[in-house]
């Protein structure tokens, strides 16, 4: 493999996949697009984050793209009006195909996501997306399994002092985050009692 476009949800998921690509030599570039992340005070942070990663280890970084709710909202909307399974297709699909878009318009044969780490994740979507989205540019999918790196990605993240975020980034997550925190309280008032 001579060259991947890395789709980098964050920097905290990066660090598994980045390090396995410095470490065995695959040469690749960062590529950050994630429209996806709500609020904007959120996708600043970790795009920050990732910064300070690019920063310390040295890598290209291409970063296309702001946050964008209701561009958003619309893909969810339309992957699931025409029989997605779940509305994180929606989000898996708009980010790789900008990835795939953009690795062909700059001759990068491969494209991958550090989506692949997160073991909360769907992997199975996830590659399925992918592969779509490389066929129709005319690039191919690196599917990787870096679901075992996540915890020591996650150590080596708190050790760096990075800004680790608690829901995957969109409007819809940040409300399931804020459902099960409220539950949690409830549930320890009602332990009180």
């Amino acid at each position: 493999m001579d060259h991947v476009l890395l789709h980098i949800c964050c920097g905290n998921c990066a660090l598994g996949p980045v390090g396995e690509f410095r470490e065995s030599g695959v040469r690749f570039t960062g590529f950050w697009f994630n429209p996806n992340i709500h609020p904007a005070d959120e996708h600043a942070r970790r795009l920050a984050t990732l910064h300070s990663l690019r920063d310390r280890w040295g890598f290209e970084l291409i970063e296309r793209g702001e946050p964008d709710r209701p561009a958003f909202d619309s893909a969810v909307s339309d992957y699931l009006a025409s029989g997605g399974r779940v509305r994180c297709g929606a989000c898996y699909r708009m980010r790789l195909d900008a990835t795939a878009a953009e690795a062909a318009a700059l001759g990068i044969p491969y494209i991958t996501t550090t989506l692949l780490i997160s073991p909360y994740q769907d992997h199975a979507l996830i590659a399925e997306e992918g592969h779509a989205a490389a066929e129709r540019h005319g690039v191919r999918f690196r599917q990787a399994d870096w679901r075992p790196a996540f915890r020591v990605s996650q150590a080596l993240a708190r050790d760096l002092g990075h800004y680790r975020q608690d829901y995957c980034g969109c409007h819809h997550s940040m409300a399931e985050r804020d459902e099960r925190r409220a539950a949690r309280r409830a549930q320890t008032e009602a332990a009180l009692g």
